[in-house]
């Protein structure tokens, strides 16, 4: 299962949706994959996020919450996430590893800067940005592909949650 999110863009900014902008490699993984069609954010983006991880609408993700994640371990999936989580203030309270998954690259807390994020985290320790020409987004992007990368060492199922913070 690949899930990926991506902050601040509108319903029809894809072309899978109908949209005028380009996207031909979104639009082939949703041709080949499962659309959300009635799936409403609200005018902030954690309560969005946590009922996109928990199933319930809500304002924040607690603790009698059970996450996809943690339910998809349950039943021997690997699990891992790229990216914004904006669901805790910290890495190690409520962060991704206590949320179910086993592998987390990205910015804790919620806005930054694409060059030098806050709260970038690589599982529950801080970490800087690795390069002089160091970009988020393709961050984000080169860690989920290195976490698939290292899913098909296994025959076990995978889930990946990749939540972009670009387009903002």
């Amino acid at each position: 299962i690949l899930l990926i999110m991506s902050d601040d863009m509108g319903f029809s900014d894809l072309g899978c949706y109908g949209g005028e902008i380009e996207t031909p490699n979104l639009d082939g993984l949703a041709g080949n994959g499962l659309r959300f069609t009635e799936f409403y954010g609200t005018g902030r983006c954690w309560p969005s996020r946590a009922t996109l991880m928990s199933g319930r609408y809500g304002d924040r993700l607690t603790s009698n919450q059970v996450t996809i994640a943690e339910l998809l371990k349950t039943a021997g999936y690997q699990t891992s996430m790229a990216g914004k989580w904006h669901l805790s203030k910290t890495a190690t309270e409520n962060g991704p590893f206590q949320r179910g998954f086993d592998s987390y690259y990205g910015a804790i807390v919620g806005g930054g800067s694409y060059w030098r994020p806050p709260g970038l985290t690589r599982n529950t320790q801080a970490v800087e940005p690795d390069s002089e020409d160091y970009y988020y987004t393709e961050k984000i992007g080169d860690e989920a592909v290195k976490q698939i990368h290292g899913f098909a060492k296994s025959a076990k199922p995978f889930f990946q949650y990749v939540a972009f913070t670009a387009p903002h």
